[in-house]
């Protein structure tokens, strides 16, 4: 979340509190979230998308 957040330009806990509304709002997991996301083009999770990331 720390990456995410410095990534951003936002706090860690902005981050999460987008997450947490987000989780409410469709009622959805943050695993679901992030299926969803990638499926629907809007999401881009380099980490997922490239190997030599991790």
């Amino acid at each position: 979340m720390a990456r995410t957040a410095h990534a951003l330009g936002i706090s860690r806990s902005t981050a999460k509190r987008h997450l947490a509304d987000l989780r409410a709002r469709f009622g959805l997991s943050t695993e679901q979230l992030i299926y969803v996301g990638k499926s629907a083009g809007w999401l881009v999770v380099r980490s997922l998308e490239d190997p030599a990331i991790r």
